[in-house]
C-alpha cells in the first residue's frame, strides 16, 4: 500500500542513518495500520448494513407491513439485490483480511519499538516482513491511503508533511481506487509577522 502513494518510502537502507531507517519504518507501519483499520471498519459496517437489509426485506412481517405502500415483489427483489451484493462483495472476508493486515502491522511496530538503532539485522528483518505484507494486500484505495498518510503525519508531529485531499476523494475513499491520482503536499501557511 505505501509504495503506491510514493510520498514517504525509502529503500536505500544501508546508506541511511539507522535511527532514520527506524523512523521511516515506524511511519510506514503506522500508516499501514491506520489504513487497514479504516478499511476493516468500513467493510464491517457494510456487512452489518447489508445483513440488516437482507433480514428486514426478507421478513414476512416486513412484507405484510409494507405491502400497502410497496408491492411484495419489489420487496423480494430488493432483498435479492442486497443479498447478491453481500455475496459478491464478500464484505466479511475482506474485513477479516484487513483486520489480519492491521494486526500484523502493529505486531511489527511493536517489534520495532523494542529495538535499538544499532540492531541493523533486526531492522532489516522487520522491513523484509513488511515487504511480504505488501504482497498480501488487496488493491490499494489511494485516497484512503492519503488520509492514512495524513493521520500518521499528525500522530508523529509532522503535520507540515501532509497532503491535500479534496472533498470528492475523501467522500469516495472506500469506493473508488483513484489509480494514478497524485496527491500534492499541503503548502504550509505563511504567517505574517506583526512588528
Amino acid at each position: 500500500m505505501v509504495q503506491g502513494l510514493g510520498l514517504h518510502r525509502n529503500r536505500g537502507h544501508l546508506s541511511m542513518d539507522n535511527s532514520k531507517q527506524m523512523d521511516d519504518l515506524r511511519f510506514d507501519l503506522l500508516r499501514n495500520a491506520i489504513y487497514h483499520t479504516a478499511r476493516r471498519q468500513f467493510l464491517d459496517r457494510c456487512m452489518r448494513i447489508t445483513n440488516f437489509f437482507v433480514i428486514i426485506l426478507g421478513a414476512s412481517a416486513a412484507t405484510d407491513l409494507m405491502s400497502r405502500h410497496v408491492g411484495a415483489k419489489w420487496l423480494a427483489a430488493a432483498a435479492a439485490i442486497v443479498a447478491t451484493l453481500q455475496l459478491v462483495a464478500d464484505f466479511a472476508v475482506s474485513a477479516r483480511d484487513h483486520g489480519y493486515l492491521q494486526r500484523r502491522c502493529y505486531e511489527l511496530l511493536s517489534e520495532l519499538e523494542s529495538l535499538e538503532p544499532n540492531e541493523e539485522q533486526k531492522i532489516a528483518s522487520i522491513r523484509a516482513k513488511l515487504t511480504i505484507l505488501y504482497g498480501e494486500e488487496p488493491p490499494q484505495m489511494r485516497a484512503l491511503d492519503a488520509i492514512a498518510y495524513n493521520a500518521a503525519c499528525d500522530s508523529i508531529g509532522k503535520s507540515n508533511a501532509r497532503v491535500k485531499i479534496d472533498f470528492l476523494h475523501s467522500l469516495l475513499r472506500h469506493i473508488c481506487p483513484f489509480n494514478g491520482t497524485e496527491f500534492e503536499y499541503v503548502q504550509p501557511k505563511q504567517t505574517a509577522r506583526i512588528s
